[in-house]
């Protein structure tokens, strides 16, 4: 177990009896209840569930096992300093975006996830819009480079900082190294969203770290590609090109006064097992992926995109992109693959995403290479569409082109809004909305014009 874990574990076997919260006082479940059998692991929990107690230290003003834990991960993250993130990366994205003040510009990649728009509008900001280039044959976008950057920064000479999201949710990655140094001639920050990221850097295998290619502050989802829990993430930083006081500040307003101990323990015991792995582990990660890459390479139906494809929308082993032959019907193979036990991260009309991580292992992956098999040679198993209808998309959602959105429009996930206030709506976003609908994909918000 981390460090942390182990503090907690000595505070809590003390047996000092807890006039404080959490309510369940450590000893909330009755071990003799009839039904208690399934509770013996909360019944464990809860012996370790910690609040703010002088030994216990406090989250947003720490100094005493939170910091050293905090310091921990900035060394094996490379960074000055390292925060626990309870409320996930998008708490650090709120909190990096709310260094800034009504009207400031960003320079900010338009298929940036949900909470950096969420970020722009409780502050004003402005935003200045750049995009990679988009895969033909998935249509996500991919990583932007260096040129971009300055072009832009170049035209807009006010820009207040720069917001980038690498790698992507497909797993394809910017020129951070370069647009640092772009950022940094104007002497404003670079922001990163690495939330897909938290694996990159520690091995050849993969992409540099934002922090290691000049980032001055980014978040990394520790849940997302690496042994933690749900919900668990850090924000890393680097530099005096923002104001720290600031950041903290704002941190303090985005997440909870009551953080879990468990929780931050589970960031503790993630870092250690980090720093732990050897290059030996990660070549096998990146073995394993190759071998299912090779083995799918010559399928009919369905084409295998991953680190080791001559692609740049998937440039690290921990994403693969199924991408069906016949276009529009990635949902179906979504929910065949679910039907054999193996669940995408997320399956699109155009492609299924899968993430794999260091904590698979050759026969998950074998089973993962077997299900593919399957559905390529029973594609016309794959099931049909399971169309949800609701009142959040209209139904003459083809009147709307050509009109000014009035609100914000996901598709979730991956969260990347499909149309924000003030946007021309098109036909191919629209178009892609209504496929999303057809499919009985999650849509967050609701289509609406501007009248003027």
């Amino acid at each position: 177990m981390g460090k942390l874990f182990d503090e907690i574990d000595n505070i809590c076997g003390k047996g000092d009896i807890p006039f404080h919260m959490p309510g369940h006082k450590r000893n909330a479940l009755n071990s003799d209840d009839a039904h208690s059998g399934g509770r013996a692991f909360f019944t464990e929990w809860y012996k370790r569930d910690l609040t703010e107690i002088p030994e216990s230290d406090d989250l947003h003003a720490p100094s005493g096992i939170l910091k050293s834990a905090m310091d921990r991960a900035a060394s094996i993250f490379g960074s000055d300093r390292a925060y626990f993130l309870v409320n996930g990366s998008t708490c650090g994205v709120l909190a990096m975006l709310s260094l800034f003040e009504a009207g400031d510009k960003i320079l900010m990649m338009r298929g940036s996830h949900l909470s950096a728009y969420n970020a722009l509008r409780l502050k004003g900001l402005v935003p200045v819009f750049i995009c990679g280039d988009t895969d033909p044959e998935s249509g996500a976008e991919c990583g932007v480079g260096a040129d971009i950057v300055r072009a832009a920064l170049e035209k807009e000479k006010d820009i207040k900082a720069v917001f980038i999201t690498s790698p992507t949710y497909e797993g394809s990655s910017s020129d951070l190294q370069g647009i640092a140094e772009a950022a940094h001639d104007r002497n404003i920050p670079l922001l990163v969203d690495a939330a897909h990221g938290a694996h990159f850097g520690f091995s050849k295998e993969f992409p540099e770290s934002a922090m290691r290619s000049g980032a001055d502050v980014c978040v990394i989802s520790l849940h997302k590609t690496l042994p933690a829990p749900t919900q668990t993430a850090l924000l890393l930083t680097s530099g005096n090109r923002f104001e720290r006081d600031k950041l903290e500040y704002y941190l303090s307003v985005y997440q909870t006064s009551s953080p879990s101990y468990l929780l931050m323990a589970g960031i503790d015991d993630c870092v250690h097992l980090t720093s732990s792995y050897t290059e030996r582990d990660w070549s096998n990660f990146a073995r394993r992926v190759k071998h299912l890459h090779d083995a799918c390479s010559g399928l009919k139906n369905i084409k295998t995109v991953s680190a080791f494809s001559e692609s740049r929308l998937c440039v690290e082993p921990g994403k693969l992109l199924l991408i069906p032959s016949e276009k529009g019907r990635g949902c179906a193979l979504g929910r065949y693959l679910s039907a054999l036990h193996i669940i995408p991260e997320m399956a699109l009309p155009s492609y299924v995403l899968m993430i794999i991580t260091i904590c698979d292992t050759d026969e998950t992956m074998k089973a993962l290479e077997e299900a593919i098999i399957s559905a390529d040679e029973h594609v016309m198993d794959w099931p049909g569409a399971e169309c949800r209808t609701d009142d959040i998309i209209p139904e003459d959602i083809a009147s709307y082109e050509g009109k000014i959105s009035g609100s914000t429009v996901s598709v979730y996930p991956p969260g990347r809004p499909l149309f924000i206030p003030g946007e021309i709506m098109d036909k191919v976003r629209l178009d892609k909305l209504r496929k999303a609908v057809y499919e009985g994909l999650e849509i967050r918000g609701r289509l609406t014009a501007i009248v003027e």
